[in-house]
């Protein structure tokens, strides 16, 4: 939901109805980040890298992420995808860095925080024994606009490493054979 009208009202719901509530886009956050905060609510937001083509997204804000993590709302970040592809996932990173959320915290909203929110960080977001090894080898930090992620790794296996000679990325065949 985008409107912060339409977060109250879902809040309002799940306290009568008892359900845990995630808010999915959350574009006007910035406008309730405190008490987003003070419930405990988790938030997937984006895509940022969107135009203000529907009376929803209005006020929409680059900064909305990082005001939401200083208020101590758990941010995870999202395309849309296919709306904006999700190779672009961590540009919106570093748009919300650029902002003026905290490095670590656009980190997070990438790894940890997605997994936990989905109840899922027993397997995955982070790297640690005995979790799920899907590792990406990057040329540089990964929230400079200028680094590439060099090879990526799935339970392991090497699916994706990129060519400087071609300047093209290739992904393994037995990847798609196997998943």
């Amino acid at each position: 939901m985008h409107r912060a009208d339409d977060m109250h009202t879902a809040m309002r719901l799940a306290d009568e109805f008892g359900y845990r509530l995630i808010i999915n886009h959350c574009t006007e956050g910035h406008l309730l980040a405190d008490e987003i905060a003070e419930r405990g609510i988790p938030v997937i937001t984006g895509p940022l890298m969107t135009s203000r083509s529907k009376v929803e997204v209005g006020n929409r804000t680059l900064a909305n992420p990082g005001i939401l993590d200083r208020a101590g709302v758990k941010v995870a970040l999202t395309t849309d995808a296919p709306v904006i592809p999700i190779e672009f996932l961590v540009y919106q990173a570093i748009l919300c860095v650029k902002e003026g959320m905290d490095r670590d915290s656009a980190i997070r909203a990438l790894t940890v925080n997605p997994a936990e929110i989905m109840g899922l960080d027993d397997r995955v977001g982070s790297l640690r024994p005995g979790l799920d090894a899907d590792v990406v080898v990057w040329s540089g930090d990964p929230l400079d606009i200028m680094s590439r992620a060099r090879r990526v790794f799935v339970d392991g296996r090497e699916v994706y490493t990129y060519d400087e000679s071609t300047r093209a990325g290739i992904v393994a065949d037995a990847y798609y054979r196997e998943s």
